[in-house]
Parts: C-alpha cells; structure tokens; sequence
C-alpha cells in the first residue's frame, strides 16, 4: 500500500485523511460532496468481515493480523446488541484486545446491521437508529468532518488510488431507512422452516430511502476501476426467506438497473449477516455481478469444521460451487494492479490463517 497525501476534486469529490486510526485530518463538511479520496494510496489487500460477537472467542483475529490488510471492511453486526443495550455493548465490544488492536494499527471502514442497530431484523422504526449511528462512526473513529456525518444514517463512499488503480468503496446503509420485511409462513425450502419473509413487490417500499438513492447514484458515476459496493445484507441471494435485497424485489431490481445505467464497472458486492460465508454469482446482467458473503467472525453458530449448517443449506440458486465456509472466518480481496491484466482474487480465510476457498477473477470480465 502506498500512502499519500489526499487530493481534493471539485463538487463531487473531497480529501481527506483515512477513515480511522492515529493522526486523522478533520474536513470541511459538505453535504454535496460524495466521495473521500486518497489518490496515492493504492489498496491491494482489503480485509472483510462481520457477525463479531462481543461475547464469544475471537481467535479469528489472528488471521486478520497476520494477513496485514491495507484496508478491514467491517461490514455489519459488528456489535452484538438490542435497542436499549447498544452503548454497554459497543462499550465492551470495543474493550477488547482485537478492536483494540485493529483501531490502534489499520484503517478500518465500518457500517452496520441490525444487531448493531437496534434489535434483531430492526428497521426505520427503530428507536435507537440514531444513537446507533453515533456510536458506529464514533467507535470506528469516524473523522468529525467527514461527509457521513453530515446526513442521516452512515453510508458513504472512499475512493483509493490514482487513475488506473482507482478503487471505490462505497458503504451502504441499509437500516436506517428501510421499510418493514413482509411476513409469510416459514416455508422455505431446502431447509423446512427456514425463512419467515416473502417477497413484498410494493413499489414505495425501501431499503436505502430516496436521499441514499439520490447519493448512490452520483457515487457509481465517478471514475473508478474497482467498486466494492457493501450491504450489510445479501443483494443476489433472494430465495432463502431471511433477509435480504429479495425481500424488496423492486428495490433489488432498481440496483441492478442503477449500476447499469450509471455504466459503473468493476463491481463486485460485498454482504454478511447470515452467519456463513460464500459465493454468488447473477450471469444475467451486464457483465457477471459476484456477492462475496463474508460471515461470521464470532458466533455460536459457528462450527469448527466448516460443515454444512441449517443456515448454508438454504437455498441459493446462485451459489458458487464450493464456496461456502460455516467456521469462524474473514473474507479477502487482493488486487494485482497490472493494467489490463488486472486480476482480482476472492478468499475465504478460517482460523490460523487457513486458505478455505479462492476464486481468481479478470477485472477485465467486469466491464
């Protein structure tokens, strides 16, 4: 990784120093600028994780240590709490020695999901979404003058590297204005009994709101060669009746049609949540859209083995072969910047730094 000094663009882009760790620059809010930019700093290896239970054994830790991330996305649940318990638990999740550790040594960007939220599945109505917005961009060192401080919720976007190695990761928020699940009979299959939510096919019905809409709009149209686009919540993975963008089959739809539309390539979706980790793959688009499921880090329901769970037996007709992991784990991204041959490889990574799964894919292929 390269570092450097930050650079500003006019309207639509700004400087700033990294999201987190020592010696962070304030900036001059501007609520009409999207992206965060730090042109000398190329990132080749970007760390990913979610589902970190406060009060469960996090030997995981080690593995992010030793594969020294440029960047560690935490990407949702990263707190385990309720409504009226978030700031005792974020206050003990973030006293221990991993957080710690990370916060002191990398760059860290963070948003959240419904356990950091508010309670379990929490939505828009949730009473505490503002005090967990605080604490999520307080916790992981959010500058005050950085842009997502200057709207409600915490999505935002930061673009790494000069041109031909521009890589954009735009943050998604998908708690804060999202609407209610529509609920049905838990009659998923395979497994019996697994999901609870069906398809809600009404129009008004949101997951990011009309001003993160406006925004996610404007960040896909700047120039970038890799995007990671983080939600908290699977996007292509739509059949299983957990949560996920299929629960809002118009909001998913009006993803895909953003991203096409915007002529944003490179894109590669990053989720969590449902406490394992895979693959999936939508061939029906412009060019293939892959979802890298990362998850969980901490969880009792983690194996130790990486066997097959209630969980990683829902359905997913999207499904990598191959590609699923249910132990302790994070996910990563290296990028090797060689121009046209620019590759961009996935990984599953379990305790003591094992290599669980790996798919290699031409950033050429995203376009």
């Amino acid at each position: 990784m390269k570092i450097g000094t930050p650079v500003v663009l006019a309207v639509a882009l700004l400087s700033s120093a990294c999201s987190s760790g020592a010696g962070v620059q304030d900036l001059k809010s501007d609520k009409n600028k999207i992206s965060v930019v730090h042109s000398e700093t190329t990132l080749e290896k970007i760390g990913v994780g979610s589902c970190l239970h406060q009060d469960r054994p996090q030997p995981i830790w080690e593995t992010v240590f030793d594969r020294k991330p440029d960047l560690m996305l935490m990407i949702g649940d990263n707190v385990y709490a309720n409504a009226l318990s978030l700031q005792e638990k974020y206050e003990k999740a973030f006293n221990r020695k991993g957080y710690k550790k990370l916060l002191r040594e990398y760059e860290v960007l963070a948003t959240y999901d419904d356990h950091d939220f508010g309670n379990n599945d929490s939505d828009k109505t949730n009473e505490a979404k503002k005090t967990a917005v605080r604490l999520s961009l307080d916790s992981f060192k959010v500058p005050k003058d950085d842009p997502r401080r200057s709207h409600e919720g915490v999505y935002g976007s930061y673009i790494y590297g000069k041109k031909g190695q521009r890589l954009q990761i735009i943050l998604l928020d998908t708690r804060y204005f999202k609407d209610s699940w529509k609920t049905g009979k838990k009659n998923m299959k395979p497994p019996p009994g697994y999901g609870r939510y069906i398809p809600d096919g009404n129009p008004s019905k949101t997951i990011l709101g009309k001003d993160q809409w406006a925004w996610l709009e404007k960040a896909l149209k700047e120039k970038a060669e890799v995007r990671l686009v983080v939600s908290s919540i699977q996007v292509i993975s739509n059949e299983h009746g957990r949560e996920s963008w299929g629960g809002f089959p118009v909001e998913r739809e009006k993803l895909f049609t953003l991203i096409k539309s915007t002529g944003a390539k490179g894109v590669i979706l990053l989720s969590g949540d449902v406490h394992f980790s895979e693959l999936s793959l939508l061939q029906d688009f412009a060019y293939p859209l892959y979802d890298f499921t990362s998850s969980a880090m901490a969880h009792r329901h983690n194996t130790t083995d990486g066997s097959a769970t209630v969980y990683s037996e829902a359905i997913n007709r999207f499904r990598v072969p191959d590609f699923v992991y249910t132990a302790a784990t994070v996910g990563e991204i290296q990028i090797d910047w060689k121009g046209k041959k620019t590759s961009i490889t996935l990984r599953i990574l379990g305790v003591e730094n094992k290599v669980v799964a790996t798919k290699e894919i031409m950033l050429s292929e995203l376009q």
